[in-house]
This record gives structure tokens, C-alpha cells and sequence, in this order.
């Protein structure tokens, strides 16, 4: 877990086209002191519920989004899900909070014009609530080859480029400040030279043509 997001295919002639990687699954880890015990803290991989113990008004929180998946065969980068940290934010004692943690999103197909599927949000909700009081956006997908069949998508950090100048997916989807991620990394025309996927750190690499087909990191 930790919302990466997936690579992108590979291409023929040999071993021919391969389908683009899964996003990594995100995950929400939830902080609090209480009198004299420091660091309580609970590690959500996967959905489930929080009921707040007595005494606790505050909480620290880190949440990252699932991250998306990378596109087809010389497919750009998947984007990798948001990421956002906070502290003392409040809470209500006994009060049960519902947290949403965010899958991967699956990787393109074995085609030129197949693109990653976006990330799901990384969210916590008071009890039942369809209103989410934090939430950091899915990685965008990476785009396919040719984007004109699938461009890169926005999201938490945007998705990469395919190799014949596709155009990168955006980060900060969410608008949140600071910012949840960054932008996909874009292609050069005609090359196998995709973009990375943006992560939270900074921007996916562009992809370069010379002196070889290189493409970006993430």
C-alpha cells in the first residue's frame, strides 16, 4: 500500500505489448496523545471504522489516495494518489468515524489505446455521512500511446504522457493547499519515450528522445 502509481506497458516486437501496472492501494494512519501516553496511533490499509477514545479532541491524520494505473503498451505513467498530512485536527469523543481507504486503479490493456484507470479517494467520514470531512483524490491515469484514444487523466498527481505527444494529467485535483501532488511528466512525439506519473514529491519526469528513447520516472 502506500498509492504508487502503475508503470506503463511495454511494446512489440518482443515479448509484444503488455498491459500497463495496477496502482498501489492507499492507506489512512490516524495520531493522538492522551494525558502522559504519547503516539497512540491506528494504521488503516484497509476500509473500516474509528470510535475516538475518551478524552481525545484532536487528532494528527496522513491519507493518501489510491494511485492509478499506468496506460497500455508505451503508455505514460500512472499518477500516484494524493497525499495529505494535518494536525490537531478536531474530533468529537466517542464518536465514530467511518474511514474509506482508497484501491489502486487498474493498468491499460495490451493496446496502443489503452489507458490507466484513475485511483479512488482516500476519505474519512463522521459515522454514516455521505459528506466527507477529509478526503485526498486518486492518482490520474496514465495515458495511451497515442492519446488521442485515452489522454492522461488529473488526479491526486496527474498521469503520464503516452510516446506520441500526449498531453500530461494535472495534479492537485483536489485544489487542496498545500498541494496533494503534482503534474504528469509529458512524451515527445513519435518515440517510445513516455511520461512519468506525478507524485507527491514533485512532478513526474518528461520523456526524452535523445540520445535514446528514454522514458520519464515517476
Amino acid at each position: 500500500s502506500g498509492g504508487g502509481g502503475g508503470g506503463g506497458g511495454y511494446a512489440s516486437p518482443a515479448p509484444g505489448d503488455t498491459a500497463g501496472g495496477a496502482g498501489g492501494s492507499g492507506i489512512i494512519v490516524l495520531k493522538w496523545t492522551y494525558a502522559n501516553t504519547q503516539n497512540q496511533m491506528f494504521v488503516f490499509a484497509n476500509t473500516g471504522q474509528f470510535r475516538v477514545p475518551d478524552g481525545i479532541t484532536t487528532i494528527d491524520y496522513l491519507l493518501v489516495a489510491g494511485g492509478a494505473g499506468g496506460g497500455g503498451a508505451i503508455g505514460g505513467g500512472g499518477g500516484a494518489g494524493g497525499f495529505r498530512t494535518g494536525t490537531d485536527f478536531p474530533v468529537a469523543p466517542n464518536q465514530l468515524y467511518t474511514i474509506v481507504v482508497g484501491a489502486g486503479g487498474a493498468g491499460g490493456t495490451a493496446s496502443l489505446s489503452s489507458r490507466g484507470s484513475n485511483g479512488v479517494n482516500s476519505s474519512i467520514f463522521a459515522g454514516n455521512s455521505n459528506i466527507a470531512l477529509l478526503s485526498t483524490t486518486g492518482g490520474g491515469g496514465g495515458s495511451s500511446y497515442t492519446g488521442c484514444f485515452g489522454p492522461a487523466l488529473s488526479g491526486g498527481s496527474g498521469g503520464g504522457a503516452g510516446g506520441t505527444l500526449g498531453t500530461a494529467g494535472l495534479g492537485n485535483l483536489g485544489g487542496y493547499t498545500p498541494a496533494e501532488g503534482n503534474n504528469g511528466g509529458t512524451s515527445t512525439n513519435g518515440g517510445y519515450n513516455t511520461g512519468g506519473g506525478g507524485g507527491a514529491g514533485g512532478a513526474g519526469v518528461n520523456g526524452v528522445a535523445t540520445p535514446v528513447n528514454v522514458s520519464g520516472n515517476g
